[in-house]
């Protein structure tokens, strides 16, 4: 279940004052596209017994994230503002929010919402404090529900800049950053970082991901990612559940502020316990039990690997197969493989696989891993504009010719035809689910689910970025598919200086 109450001892504890939210706070339930807000049936409580006893204890069957949430901290004059906007992807009718120190269950609040109107499909919550330069605290901010025997939950981590350097009359040198990290998939932490005003003319933020264990940090990636004014800049690590404490350093790159000049912000760090089956062997007859606990080890070992959950494998894993085409077909691509990570279990972890570059041996290698490890293989039909191969190169096309044979397989086949797709598939894939998008985007999206979750994606950011991109992209196709009409006169005696154009 997500929430246990602990029954061990649980006494009472000193309640510290918060920091943030000293002043004022509101918690409301709204319509996404409007300023419609229904006085949701809120009960706040920051008392030691309640901080104790509200937890939210992810079991090995709950895959349910609980959906998209934005923040935004603003600094004004007298007062900083928290806003977080919190759009569910479940159906809901009671969440407990609760804001929490990091690591320090005595500093809580517990919100229990309840709402009436189902058409309230976001929740928004502000707070405000002043008098505060620095906070140096990580604050832990957890969401859960139940609705129908489905349990979702929730789980981001920020901390707050200091507020002399998060004006923007601070210099880019100096200018802090605020951030926060989505880790309720610890196989996949995803940062969103809180674009600067368009007055520093950012042109890329920097992002540089760090793990440290036994006290030595190890820097695993370098990004740069492209300035924007969107609600939030998302970069996604994919940590494998190698244990460690996982942290981001962020700077800016603008016109006044090249490379490594500006201030780094540093996140807090997201502590993950590496995920590993335990096997406990007892040895009573050392010369008789070795070898059974070694062929047990490997029939243990095979069965693992068969379902795809052979040690810090994922529980699931999503290969999706495409043909590169024009941009805007690309980006649509993309959007697809956003929509399965943010609407499938959280334990899934897609890759993409660009179908004319398995040639390669590196990214072949790639291949032929991942489709062995793979539980979903989606193969997204080509462009109508395109030349008529599917992509499928020999040992891909092999693949799914055998796994086609099979009587019965884990392994999920999939093809996505978008409005500007070819007709026809390829053959080998003819006995493959079939999705139109979007159309079939709630049955496209229950693929990857263990249970039939029934949601209205239509109002939900992520659906409503690939609904548009398809709609982009089909009229770029079609503007593809256009052939100019070139008219050629006969009736002129002297060339004219058109004319060089056409002359042999």
């Amino acid at each position: 279940m997500l929430f246990i109450v602990l029954l061990f001892a649980c006494y009472p504890l000193h309640i510290s004052s918060f920091e943030i939210c000293n002043q004022n706070e509101t918690i409301q339930c709204r319509k996404l596209n409007n300023n419609l807000r229904d006085n949701c049936h809120t009960e706040l409580s920051n008392n030691a017994e309640n901080c104790c006893l509200t937890n939210f204890i992810r079991s090995d069957h709950l895959k349910i994230d609980f959906g998209d949430v934005f923040l935004q901290l603003e600094q004004e004059t007298l007062q900083n503002s928290l806003s977080m906007k919190i759009y569910p992807t479940v159906e809901w009718k009671n969440a407990l929010v609760k804001l929490s120190e990091y690591g320090n269950d005595q500093s809580c609040k517990v919100f229990n919402v309840a709402k009436d109107d189902d058409s309230m499909d976001l929740l928004k919550y502000d707070c405000y404090w002043k008098g505060i330069q620095r906070i140096e605290k990580p604050y832990l901010l957890e969401i859960g529900s139940e609705y129908n025997s489905q349990y979702a939950h929730k789980k981001i981590l920020f901390s707050i800049p200091d507020s002399l350097y998060f004006r923007n009359t601070v210099p880019p040198t100096k200018r802090q950053i605020f951030s926060y990290i989505d880790f309720t998939n610890t196989n996949r932490i995803l940062l969103k970082i809180q674009p600067l005003p368009e007055i520093y003319k950012v042109t890329h933020y920097k992002v540089e991901v760090f793990r440290e264990k036994e006290k030595h940090s190890l820097m695993l990636d370098v990004r740069l990612l492209a300035a924007n004014q969107d609600k939030s800049i998302d970069f996604e690590y994919i940590t494998y559940s190698e244990e460690g404490d996982y942290y981001f350093a962020i700077s800016v790159i603008a016109k006044s502020c090249p490379e490594d000049i500006c201030f780094k912000t540093f996140t807090p760090k997201v502590h993950i316990v590496r995920k590993g089956r335990p096997l406990v062997i007892g040895i009573v007859g050392a010369s008789f039990l070795i070898p059974f606990a070694l062929f047990s080890l490997y029939l243990w070992n095979h069965k693992y690997r068969n379902q795809g959950e052979f040690l810090n494998e994922p529980i699931q894993k999503v290969i999706v197969l495409f043909k590169p085409s024009f941009e805007k077909h690309n980006e649509v691509v993309q959007a697809i493989i956003d929509c399965i990570e943010s609407f499938s279990e959280p334990e899934t972890i897609v890759d993409r696989i660009n179908l004319t570059k398995v040639k390669e041996k590196s990214v072949e290698k790639f291949c032929s891993d991942n489709l062995i490890l793979s539980t979903h293989i989606v193969y997204v039909n080509p462009p109508y504009t395109d030349d008529d191969s599917s992509g499928l190169d020999y040992m891909t096309f092999n693949f799914i010719k055998e796994e086609t044979k099979k009587n019965s397989s884990d392994r999920k086949l999939l093809v996505v035809r978008l409005p500007y797709s070819k007709k026809d598939v390829p053959s080998i894939l003819s006995r493959a689910a079939h999705f139109d998008l979007v159309q079939d985007f709630p049955a496209f999206i229950n693929s990857f689910s263990s249970i039939d979750v029934q949601t209205d994606y239509s109002k939900l950011p992520t659906y409503m970025k690939l609904a548009k991109k398809i709609e982009v992209a089909n009229i770029e196709a079609d503007n593809i598919n256009v052939v100019p009409e070139i008219v050629v006169t006969e009736d002129i005696d002297e060339p004219k200086e058109l004319d060089g154009l056409i002359q042999t």
